[in-house]
């Protein structure tokens, strides 16, 4: 049973979400039996207001999906961080593997499925040694250009708000699993696109709280490489991002991108493909020489600020 279930459902994970008054670790599992709630297709992180829950006896609870509750629950839903492959069928997917990482070993494997970290899988860190952790540094004065053909990468981001932080990614997920777009002018008139994942398997990391004040945003150094920065890609790099939920349906919008080269500028338009419930965190138009210290350069998209170098 548990074999063929997992090959129809291959994401389906069993968790402890961490909550700000109940931590994992200091449960009492001969004192405490947790709620368990169950996160069905249409569960949406922005219009969802209550959740089912059941005891172990199956009696029927009603969990407030905003705020946490003070006591463990045990989730059962699909999970945002991982990519599941079935290599031996799946064409597209293994013709999106990159290149430049064909022996990139996967997190774990099942008779059905090898499984990845979406970050690392759309990712670079692998190949050119980037990504991982470590801090950003101060401001200093370096390249104030991208230099073309060089990767460009997030070096630190942060929401501007817990508000922004809490429609992000309720309780309940837990962690963030953010998606970014970079869009890319092309002289014969086409949109591009290269996306990549920011995520963390600690939602504290996201945040600062103190022990008798609430919490408050915090930077989270995700060093993350996003693309190179190619010279026929011009001046300009839109970049689009969203934390990426779970959902059954996949969505086309219609993106606009204004390409700037030697002088001259043209108004782009193109379609995008995402999920039905990927949540938007605004856009930023990146210049090849919007001064690019050590630190980076600085964005803000209202909902999240940032700072990208190279």
């Amino acid at each position: 049973f548990i074999d063929k279930f997992e090959e129809t459902h291959p994401l389906l994970q069993i968790a402890i979400p961490e909550l700000p008054n109940s931590k994992v670790e200091d449960w009492d599992v001969e004192k405490h039996q947790p709620l368990v709630a169950v996160l069905t297709s249409d569960f949406n992180e922005r219009s969802t207001k209550v959740i089912k829950a059941y005891d172990a006896q199956g009696k029927e609870y009603m969990l407030d999906a905003i705020n946490p509750p003070d006591k463990l629950v045990i989730v059962i839903s699909q999970n945002e961080r991982l990519i599941a492959i079935d290599e031996t069928k799946d064409k597209v997917a293994r013709s999106n593997r990159r290149i430049s990482c064909p022996e990139m070993p996967p997190e774990y494997k099942t008779n059905h499925y090898s499984y990845f970290l979406k970050s690392a899988y759309y990712g670079t860190s692998l190949c050119t040694g980037g990504g991982g952790g470590g801090s950003g540094g101060g401001g200093g004065t370096g390249n104030r250009c991208i230099t073309y053909n060089n990767y460009f990468k997030m070096n630190k981001v942060q929401f501007t708000s817990m508000k922004w932080l809490g429609h992000a990614e309720s309780w309940v997920n837990g962690n963030i699993e953010m998606k970014i777009i970079s869009l890319f002018g092309q002289p014969t008139g086409q949109i591009t696109e290269e996306k990549k994942y920011i995520s963390s398997s600690d939602r504290s990391k996201w945040k600062d709280c103190g022990l008798f004040t609430d919490c408050d945003p915090e930077w989270f150094y995700a060093n993350q490489n996003l693309s190179r920065w190619f010279e026929e890609y011009g001046e300009r790099i839109k970049l689009m991002l969203y934390e990426e939920d779970a959902g059954e349906r996949i969505i086309t919008i219609s993106i606009s991108f204004s390409f700037k080269s030697g002088g001259l500028t043209n108004t782009l338009t193109g379609s995008l493909n995402l999920g039905e419930n990927d949540y938007p965190l605004g856009e930023a138009i990146m210049d090849h020489c919007d001064g690019f210290s050590r630190q980076g350069a600085y964005y803000n998209t209202g909902k999240l600020e940032f700072y990208i170098n190279q």
